[in-house]
């Protein structure tokens, strides 16, 4: 009798947690995040899903760290801020280097029109050991670069 007690009582701790955990609010979502989801990480700093992600929650001036390979379905934005992006060995893919240039088909938009203390930078680097990190993809219609618009 003593076993079937705890299983109960188990059971029920674990159907109040169950439900306070899900029952977070009307238009709440939880989203459970592995490891091997993350992808950039601002260094000394959080990870994160995307790399514009990182970008856009690193301060003025920051390093982001690439921690696997990625395909981007738009352009980086980098904007009145000074990012170093190390490629620590991996690829930003725009996915587009097969297929015809589209409009803003570029790999990262640096918004960088006037010179200020403000204006955006942006330093590429990749401190892995071979050397292999890579940025691809890029198909603009635009006479642009396909890699890097700066505007």
């Amino acid at each position: 009798m003593k076993g079937i007690k705890n299983i109960i009582v188990k059971a029920t701790i674990f159907a109040v947690l169950t439900a306070v955990f899900f029952m977070g609010g009307a238009g709440r979502s939880i989203k459970t995040v592995r490891a091997d989801d993350y992808c950039a990480q601002v260094v000394n700093g959080a990870k994160y899903t995307s790399v514009q992600a990182a970008i856009d929650a690193a301060g003025g001036e920051a390093t982001v760290k690439l921690l696997k390979d990625v395909t981007l379905s738009s352009p980086l934005s980098i904007d009145k801020k000074k990012i170093t992006l190390d490629l620590n060995g991996h690829t930003i893919d725009r996915g587009l280097g097969g297929g015809d240039a589209v409009e803003n088909g570029y790999v990262i938009k640096l918004e960088a029109s006037e010179y200020s203390e403000s204006s955006s930078g942006l330093t590429l680097t990749d401190c892995s050991t071979g050397k292999t990190g890579l940025i691809t993809g890029g198909n603009t219609t635009s006479h642009e670069p396909p890699a890097l618009l700066v505007v």
